[in-house]
C-alpha cells in the first residue's frame, strides 16, 4: 500500500527541536501533522529513536501514559 494511502506525516527537527522540514500525505488526517512534531520533538529530548519509543509505549503504556505529553512546540 502507498504510503500516500495511509495518511502519514513525518516531521525532522534540528538540534533545538524545531522542525526543519515536514512531509504530510495528501489524506493524513489533521492530527498527524501534530503528532509528528511531538512524536520527533520527544525523541529528540530523550535521544531514542522513534521506533524504540513506540515499542516500549505500546509494551508499557500502563507505566508511561505521560510520555508523549510534551511543551507546546515553537
Amino acid at each position: 500500500m502507498p504510503v500516500e494511502a495511509l495518511g502519514y506525516a513525518v516531521t525532522v527537527v534540528d538540534r533545538s527541536g524545531i522542525a526543519r522540514t515536514m512531509l504530510r500525505a495528501d489524506h493524513s488526517g489533521l492530527h498527524t501533522v501534530d503528532a509528528s512534531q511531538r512524536k520527533a520533538y520527544t525523541a529528540l529530548s530523550t535521544k531514542t529513536p522513534t521506533g524504540t519509543l513506540a515499542a516500549a509505549s505500546s509494551r508499557h503504556s500502563s507505566i508511561m501514559p505521560g510520555m508523549w505529553a510534551s511543551p507546546p512546540l515553537p
